[in-house]
């Protein structure tokens, strides 16, 4: 992802997740309705490189976390993905769910206002 210090618009959307530039607002919006928005190890990646570019740019105030129209927010993280790899490769899975948990930490540390209703009660603390 790409910004010109807030000036261009962020659109980048990859594998169940977008994220825009809306002003000084970032929006986030999981999108795998057919997964009640379960986010699997790309969203995550995805999400996880994001965050330190958005937390360092001077012209962002917010970041918003959504879904696009499903029956739920999010089921939280894809535990289809996880019981997989944990049957294939118990490290990988390991790994996967360290991926997680940081993300976890990176969303509860994030320095500017935000708003992700759901996201973390699921799997960390309660924002």
């Amino acid at each position: 992802m790409t910004t010109d210090v807030g000036t261009e618009p962020v659109d980048e959307t990859r594998a169940g997740l977008r994220i825009e530039r809306r002003g000084a607002l970032a929006v986030v919006t999981l999108d795998r309705a057919g997964k009640l928005n379960a986010i699997d190890d790309s969203m995550r990646k995805t999400l996880a490189s994001a965050l330190p570019e958005l937390a360092r740019d001077i012209n962002l105030y917010g970041l918003v976390i959504q879904a696009a129209p499903a029956r739920a927010f999010s089921a939280g993280g894809d535990l289809r993905e996880l019981y997989d790899q944990l049957l294939a490769d118990p490290a990988s899975a390991e790994a996967n769910l360290r991926r997680e948990y940081a993300l976890i930490w990176d969303l509860e540390c994030f320095p500017k206002p935000n708003i992700s209703p759901s996201l973390v009660a699921s799997a960390g603390p309660n924002q």
